[in-house]
């Protein structure tokens, strides 16, 4: 059986979401929540963190607005998406299928 997983930052709160109905089964309907995948307690921290500090990318006064991170802050955190998604995979195993559809921030 395979798991499909869709991997992206979004406003909501959530890196991981489901794609196909294995997954949804699994976990449920679209976002994860990090702590119920079958992965170490040091990769649900660091998605955690990169969830944490993502909405900080984001101007709250008004969200359509360029985020307020300087180009270093948005190249550090893409940095940081890359590596996490592929110990991601590697954790997840032949099991799952992640797709990433991360979006540098703007």
């Amino acid at each position: 059986m395979v798991y499909e997983l869709r991997f992206f930052f979004d406003s909501g709160g959530a890196c991981v979401w489901t794609k196909n109905e294995n997954a949804r089964e699994k976990f449920g309907c679209y976002p994860i929540e990090n702590n119920t995948l079958p992965i170490s307690v040091s990769l649900v921290d660091e998605l955690n963190a990169l969830v944490e500090e993502y909405a900080t990318s984001i101007d709250w006064d008004y969200p359509p607005a360029p985020s307020p991170w300087t180009e270093e802050q948005k190249k550090e955190f893409s940095e940081k998406v890359n590596l996490a998604y592929v110990k991601l995979c590697k954790e997840l195993g032949q099991d799952y299928i992640v797709i990433n559809e991360f979006c540098e921030v703007e």
